[in-house]
């Protein structure tokens, strides 16, 4: 299992964070909500992407766990039951 940083997106709009996980030498492009970074991580609306970022290690594993149960070509979103 292969974890690279790549720059965060944050998505206002939608309560989400783009980011990039590899896996396999495969780039997968995953969302995080906004709520599962608040509920288990204590982000707030200002400082979700500091607090994805700083929490990659944990976060990195579970997105690739997510994306080997979502259909090919489904979005890879993390919610807060998955962390």
């Amino acid at each position: 299992m292969e974890h690279t940083v790549t720059n965060a997106i944050n998505l206002k709009d939608s309560h989400l964070i783009e980011f990039s996980v590899y896996s396999g030498g495969q780039r997968i492009i995953c969302f995080i909500r906004y709520e599962a970074l608040k509920d288990h991580l204590g982000a707030t609306s200002g400082s979700v992407v500091d607090v994805l970022e700083a929490n990659r290690g944990c976060i990195d594993p579970v997105a690739i766990r997510v994306a080997n149960r979502t259909p090919d070509g489904g979005h890879v979103i993390v919610e807060t039951s998955d962390l």
